[in-house]
């Protein structure tokens, strides 16, 4: 099947079927042929409506379909990827009571937004009839959203998808070993574009979601701030603790500088000092020497006793000399206006 379209800016594209790769074959859901239709005969669902199943937020990201619209401006359709899915099913779009015979899911949403930009009237579509199986639907999406120009998968999209699957006990109940090796099977075979070590941080972060694999619940910082609004009368963000006299603060492994470097700050504006709550990041098994969470906790306690011996330190020095061990001694000349040196330094 052939047609002949004119885009928006006279640019003239002839649509090929034959030109076409052979469809993929997806479980859940038969291919019932290659054609061109009439993009308004395609239903999209308003974008506020549902949520794109293999990535986050909102279906259609607009400056995307903008790329991709430039795309279709200067070089037409490319017959190297598979063109956009259209569901045989009766649909009737709620706000406008028109009625549809195909609409779009997971794969194609940002290409039809796209048409819309470019004035495309007409486009090849592969016609599925409709998954008969959700997760099998994800699979699909994962798999075919590799088009040009590329919308990277999102990984929190796949983080939560496969966190759905294992949740839903897609494949039954898995040794945390066993899931693991599943999971990254499902990766390599669904989402191979992806980096393996993004791979093995979206493992790790489902592993961690779920408590029956993990002797060690994580936190974020914000997760963290919001625990101990929940379980303890303390304040957090450096706010002032009326009841303590101090300023609260929680600290992250991995922060003690930074949050110590804020409580010397403070005292100097406040004259109070701070408490801190801590929380640790997972223990690897393959740090021998932080591998559980009391070797973790006990690796952050050195670190404030390192700091204090730091801190000591320097007042030591600053009895002996009247002056801190540090100071700016000058400047990078940058002001052209008058006219600095800029081969030479500015010193105080």
């Amino acid at each position: 099947m052939k047609k002949l379209i004119k885009l928006l800016n006279g640019k003239e594209i002839l649509l090929d079927t034959d030109k076409i790769p052979n469809p993929l074959i997806h479980p859940g859901s038969e291919f019932i042929e290659t054609t061109i239709l009439a993009n308004s005969d395609v239903y999209v669902p308003e974008k506020d409506s549902i949520s794109n199943s293999v990535r986050t937020g909102n279906v259609i990201d607009i400056t995307h379909s903008e790329r991709l619209g430039e795309s279709f401006n200067q070089k037409g359709i490319n017959y190297d990827f598979h063109p956009p899915y259209a569901y045989k099913e009766n649909v009737t779009c709620p706000l406008t009571g028109k009625k549809y015979k195909f609409r779009t899911r997971g794969v194609g949403n940002h290409r039809k937004e796209a048409f819309k930009i470019v004035g495309a009237t007409h486009w090849i579509y592969n016609v599925f009839q409709p998954f008969t199986d959700s997760f099998l639907e994800i699979d699909a999406g994962f798999i075919t959203n590799d088009h040009s120009p590329s919308l990277v998968l999102n990984k929190a999209a796949i983080i939560n998808n496969l966190t759905k699957m294992v949740n839903d006990k897609r494949w039954g109940k898995l040794s945390k070993e066993n899931l693991e090796k599943k999971l990254k099977e499902y990766l390599s075979e669904n989402c191979s574009s992806i980096h393996g070590n993004a791979k093995s941080h979206i493992v790790k972060q489902v592993l961690h979601s779920q408590a029956e694999y993990t002797d060690h619940v994580e936190y974020t910082p914000d997760e963290a701030e919001q625990w101990i609004s929940n379980y303890t009368d303390r304040k957090t963000d450096f706010k002032v603790d009326k009841k303590r006299n101090i300023h609260g603060a929680v600290v992250g492994e991995g922060y003690e500088k930074k949050k110590l470097m804020l409580a010397i700050m403070k005292y100097g504006e406040t004259k109070l000092p701070s408490e801190f709550i801590g929380h640790v990041k997972q223990p690897l098994s393959t740090d021998k020497s932080r591998g559980t969470t009391k070797l973790k906790r006990e690796s952050m306690l050195q670190q404030f006793k390192d700091i204090e011996s730091d801190l000591d330190a320097v007042f030591e020095y600053k009895k002996k000399h009247g002056e801190y061990p540090f100071k700016l001694v000058s400047f990078i000349p940058q002001d052209r206006l008058n006219k600095e040196d800029s081969e030479k330094e500015l010193l105080i």
